[in-house]
């Protein structure tokens, strides 16, 4: 009888304790903030070709120092809408909500535009240094006989199908249509205004021969006297200082738009990727590296080993021994598997104002569309 009255003590105790647990919680539940697991869904609408393939790319935050943190997925469609998922944490709710985004392809721009000022100026002074001592090794290895008899012709050959695939490489002729699509429509209508009229007066001032010209072209004719009527009225127009002049001082900054340096980037950035993956290449630099007549010459100077010491580190943006950076992990990733991809850089106006003088890729415009 007692170990009965023992035994329902117990259950009656166990399904007390259990009865005030479940109250305790459903007490908390109304009297607690819950946390917010919604993820935070904003849409943007692109302007103009943008050369990334539709898919999907990280959401980084950056920290007062330009440290990455990752707070999300961007996805991009087919139809230019890009919609960016926050992930369920507070500040990424906010930052997405609040933050302008830019599209960017993965290029090792972003990793280097995000290194601090001390220390990209140590690695631009190791570098230049290390670039000094290279091509001082260059020069004296392109004047020895073993370099001219036995690498020079292949090395020939295999520059000559890397520019033949670079011209091909879809991502050319897509850096070149985005180009076309964002030039600076005012720059050229002011090189073009100010050629006319000097292109005008050369005209009239050779009324006869241009009316010839014209009567010559429209009739199809291709006859010897008119392309040399053509080639006297383009050297006569050449020949005018003023037109030296005009050019001199509006071609530059037209060359030196951002689209004019997103091809020259994207062609060096093809150039490279097809060249890393020849596999003659990787083995005639292994050839060359291990030849006793080459490392006579010291090729690695002191500059240049210092510099691939904290080369690294400072990419990486190592706070710690365990220290992760995750946009510098996804954009090596995504170089190294040859993979077009982007991510999107969540940036304050402050942030905007220090990243504008650093040199990151080219991006298009971005209009919010809704949320």
């Amino acid at each position: 009888m007692k170990r009965t009255s023992w035994w329902n003590t117990k259950i009656l105790q166990s399904l007390t304790s259990i009865i005030l647990l479940g109250s305790s919680v459903i007490i908390a539940l109304h009297l607690l903030p819950i946390p917010n697991k919604s993820k935070t869904l904003v849409r943007y609408a692109i302007h103009g070709s943008t050369g990334i393939p539709a898919g999907i790319g990280p959401i980084f935050i950056l920290d007062q120092d330009l440290f990455p943190n990752q707070c999300g997925k961007g996805t991009l469609d087919i139809n230019g809408n890009l919609v960016l998922t926050a992930y369920a944490n507070p500040k990424c709710h906010k930052g997405i909500g609040i933050l302008r985004p830019h599209l960017l392809p993965t290029d090792l721009r972003i990793p280097w535009a995000l290194v601090p000022d001390d220390t990209r100026l140590t690695l631009r002074k190791l570098s230049i240094a290390t670039l000094e001592h290279a091509q001082t090794v260059v020069l004296r290895l392109l004047r020895t006989p073993f370099f001219n008899r036995d690498y020079a012709p292949e090395i020939q050959k295999i520059l000559g199908n890397a520019v033949q695939q670079v011209w091909n490489a879809p991502a050319i002729h897509q850096s070149i249509q985005h180009v076309t699509e964002t030039m600076n429509r005012e720059q050229s209508d002011k090189i073009l205004a100010g050629l006319l009229p000097i292109v005008t007066e050369h005209a009239r001032r050779n009324f006869w021969r241009t009316v010839r010209v014209s009567i010559a072209a429209l009739m199809g004719s291709k006859s010897q006297a008119q392309q040399k009527a053509i080639e006297q009225l383009m050297t006569e127009v050449i020949a005018d200082p003023r037109v030296s002049a005009h050019i001199s001082n509006t071609l530059p900054p037209l060359l030196a738009s951002s689209g004019t340096a997103a091809i020259g980037a994207t062609i060096v950035k093809e150039a490279i990727n097809i060249l890393i993956a020849d596999v003659r290449l990787q083995d005639l630099i292994l050839r060359l590296f291990t030849d006793r007549r080459f490392l006579r010459l010291k090729p690695i100077g002191p500059d240049a080993e210092q510099l691939f010491m904290i080369l690294p580190t400072s990419l990486l943006r190592m706070r710690h021994r365990l220290d992760h950076n995750p946009l510098v992990s996804y954009v090596l990733r995504n170089l190294i598997r040859r993979r077009s991809s982007f991510l999107v850089l969540m940036l304050s106006p402050e942030q905007e104002k220090i990243l504008a003088k650093r040199n990151l890729p080219p991006e298009p415009i971005l209009n919010k569309v809704g949320h």
